[in-house]
């Protein structure tokens, strides 16, 4: 009788040594693929998000303004919320606060959080000194990582400091996937144009996603009426969201 064969290989053997570093490979190789797609997926969900918050303050803020026939006044930083530090302090005024009292045309806190937070703030006009938000005092620090605002008249002058005028435009701010803040009125005093027909010094302060999902730049709003060099910003604004 003839007995039959079995092999002598454990059926219990492992990968070999060239196996497991195949494997690794083509683990390395599929996260080298998924990282930065992942990261780039979540980058545009936080725009897309921005762009939402952005509407619906702009909503409120022309909700406000027809009970008031004038858009809320801003402050010297251009910030949203006023730090408790600066409240009180000359060209310091309530800004966005006014949209929640005495009368909520919005409801939420949330909708103030920029989902960008801000790392750094350009200072100057040549949008290459940075300053870093941790040099800000804390209360400070938080004031940069919400959305900041800035009101006009319709001459285009700074009504902060001057109660006869009456803001009739304004401009919102994210920070942008560059985690920076531009000062707003060194974006619109730059919006000149080159001789090659394009816009000067602050096309770099406008984010483009065709530039690249973490192109530099903020993300902006424009509402009410605005007046040059405010026009020519809203175009670049709108250009640059198509």
């Amino acid at each position: 009788m003839i007995r039959p064969q079995f092999s002598t290989r454990s059926s219990t053997a492992g990968f070999t040594l060239i196996e497991l570093l195949i494997v690794v490979a083509i683990i390395a190789i599929l996260a080298a693929i998924a990282v930065p797609n992942f990261l780039e997926a979540q980058t545009r969900a936080k725009v897309s998000r921005v762009h939402s918050d952005l509407r619906t303050i702009s909503t409120a803020l022309e909700a406000y303004s027809i009970d008031y026939t004038t858009f809320p006044r801003s402050n010297t930083s251009s910030r949203a919320f006023v730090p408790p530090s600066m409240n009180g302090q000359t060209g310091y005024k309530p800004t966005l606060e006014r949209l929640t009292t005495p009368i909520a045309f919005i409801t939420g806190g949330g909708v103030f959080q920029d989902p960008f937070r801000a790392k750094f703030t350009y200072q100057g006009i040549t949008l290459s000194v940075v300053r870093e938000i941790t040099n800000y005092s804390q209360e400070d620090a938080e004031t940069f990582q919400q959305y900041w605002y800035m009101a006009r008249s319709t001459d285009n002058a700074s009504i902060w400091d001057d109660d006869d005028l009456k803001p009739q435009w304004y401009l919102l701010t994210s920070a942008g996937p560059d985690l920076h803040h531009h000062n707003i009125g060194t974006a619109l005093n730059a919006m000149t144009v080159v001789n090659n027909g394009t816009l000067g010094l602050s096309n770099r302060a406008i984010y483009d996603p065709t530039n690249g999902t973490l192109s530099r730049g903020s993300i902006w709003r424009v509402g009410g009426e605005p007046t040059n060099p405010g026009l020519a910003f809203a175009r670049a604004v709108d250009a640059a969201r198509r």
